[in-house]
């Protein structure tokens, strides 16, 4: 939750640029929103709508879990439930663009259970 209310004071005060967003974990080979990431999705649509600025919504898959177009797919499907999600909460759609890297763009080291964990995430990049 601090990451969250760090990201929604830059994002209000347009002190940082671009702001990076980081915590929307997934479970593996889901891409369902868990009762988890509800609140923090609810604070972010809400700064979204406050400011007007734009945001990229990127997904993405742990190296070893599944082939390069499934984790395509699974990638795709979790950055299409955040934005559902955020248009369903009142952003506006010229907000938002999705973007999704498979299993391209690590984070974490996927040779472990926790580095693959932080890996099936989707991340959010905000424009000033």
């Amino acid at each position: 939750m601090k990451t969250c209310l760090l990201f929604l004071f830059l994002l209000w005060t347009g002190r940082q640029s671009p702001v990076a967003f980081s915590n929307i974990q997934f479970n593996l080979d889901n891409s369902e929103i868990s009762a988890d990431n509800k609140p923090s999705l609810a604070l972010t649509a809400a700064a979204l709508k406050t400011s007007g600025k734009h945001c990229v919504i990127s997904g993405h898959a742990a190296h070893g879990e599944g082939t390069a177009s499934h984790n395509q797919r699974l990638s795709k499907d979790r950055a299409q439930a955040v934005l559902e999600y955020l248009l369903n909460a009142g952003v506006n759609k010229t907000q938002l663009i999705i973007m999704f890297y498979r299993q391209t763009r690590p984070i974490a080291d996927n040779s472990t259970e926790n580095g693959r964990a932080l890996n099936r995430r989707v991340e959010f990049q905000v424009s000033p």
